[in-house]
């Protein structure tokens, strides 16, 4: 079974199309379904526990995780904090604020590369991203992206997975958090699209991390849905796996560290790649955000 599903649009302005697999009703794995439909986009159902926030942050998309979007959704629901003003999503920018990528992915500043030093923790960068990023990282391309250069010119990170941010920006994401999920509350979550929508719109889509013979998934796009879904307490959610964004390949095999292209190219060492990997594979979050955790739990 499958349905038609649309790409973004091409480098050349064309809209191509093709078809994403609905495997949902089926017992294929991500990696089965990789080999059974040659790399082709299919959907599946996963288990949101096994969902990563994009980014080196390590948070899963589960309803207990410390994941800011779920539980600041969590303390919405609960009728604690209405407002961005004092809520879990603040406190979390606050929390977490790493100055450059190397303190971002908690590696020796010492003997690390000059760019992880030079770079702001800008969540568009992992080891496994392909070899363009280290021009983006020397040619401040972030700044192009009018969002980022205003969190820039703020003395802010252009990223959002850590802090610190601007309260304009917090209240944006906060707006933009709660018309989400009261939209899934109120109608439910839509997972059949039409064939008039964009591609990136039509399923959560994810890449899939693989060791050994498990498979964890980092989401490159829906990253609200997801926490959202989570907040209502889902477990399951429908994604496209092996479709390719500008994060990064659709598959990346911890076995496979020397070949991607950052390790390759000696921005990351293979041990620290590796690190990053298991920490986000393993859903290990960051210091700093267990800490807040801690302190408000006292």
């Amino acid at each position: 079974m499958f349905f038609k599903a649309r790409r973004l649009l091409s480098r050349n302005n064309r809209r191509t199309r093709n078809r994403a697999y609905d495997l949902r009703s089926s017992d294929l794995g991500p990696l089965n379904a990789y080999y059974e439909n040659m790399g082709r986009p299919s959907v599946i159902g996963v288990e949101l526990e096994h969902c990563r926030w994009y980014g080196a942050s390590g948070l899963s998309y589960s309803r207990d995780s410390l994941h800011p979007y779920i539980r600041t959704l969590a303390e919405y629901e609960s009728g604690v904090c209405a407002v961005y003003e004092g809520s879990i999503l603040q406190r979390y920018w606050e929390s977490w604020a790493p100055r450059n990528l190397a303190e971002y992915f908690r590696i020796d500043t010492t003997g690390c590369h000059s760019l992880l030093l030079q770079t702001p923790p800008n969540h568009n960068i992992l080891p496994w991203s392909p070899a363009d990023r280290v021009s983006y990282m020397e040619q401040k391309q972030w700044m192009n992206r009018p969002d980022y250069r205003a969190l820039c010119e703020a003395g802010c990170t252009p990223a959002r997975s850590c802090g610190p941010k601007p309260a304009w920006f917090g209240m944006t994401r906060f707006q933009r958090l709660l018309s989400v999920f009261e939209s899934i509350k109120t109608h439910g979550y839509r997972d059949v699209a039409t064939e008039s929508e964009q591609y990136e719109d039509q399923h959560i889509i994810v890449n899939c991390l693989v060791r050994d013979a498990d498979v964890r998934f980092v989401v490159a796009n829906g990253q609200h849905r997801s926490s959202a879904l989570a907040a209502l307490g889902q477990s399951i959610a429908s994604v496209i796996v092996h479709s390719q964004t500008d994060r990064g390949p659709a598959v990346v095999r911890r076995e496979e560290v020397s070949h991607w292209p950052l390790v390759r190219m000696g921005i990351f060492s293979a041990s620290d790649a590796e690190a990053i990997f298991d920490r986000i594979f393993d859903a290990v979050p960051p210091r700093e955000v267990e800490s807040m955790e801690q302190r408000g739990a006292k």
